[in-house]
């Protein structure tokens, strides 16, 4: 809250994780180009319980709001994630 007892939507780090970067391409690259999405990057890590999609991702000192995360195969060994660079940069 600030000084007048007003709330502050502010965003917290929460974690650091190492991940496998890659950009969308192929078909995928072509259907989101389709609606302005090519600003998507990949994001492969270790499954880490709690991440969704109300989160963001700072890479390379920019910020990406997570779209889509997928615990692949469902075995809780690896996730992929999608994230789309902020409109706020």
């Amino acid at each position: 809250m600030d000084e007048w007892g007003n709330q502050i939507s502010d965003w917290i780090e929460t974690d650091h994780l190492w991940a496998r970067v890659s950009n969308i391409h192929g078909r995928e690259y072509f259907a989101a180009a389709a609606v302005q999405l090519e600003k998507m990057l990949v994001f492969t890590t270790r499954y880490r319980e709690g991440l969704d999609e109300s989160m963001r991702i700072r890479f390379q000192g920019r910020d990406y709001d997570i779209k889509f995360v997928d615990n692949i195969k469902y075995q809780n060994r690896y996730m992929e994630i999608k994230a789309m660079l902020t409109d706020a940069q």
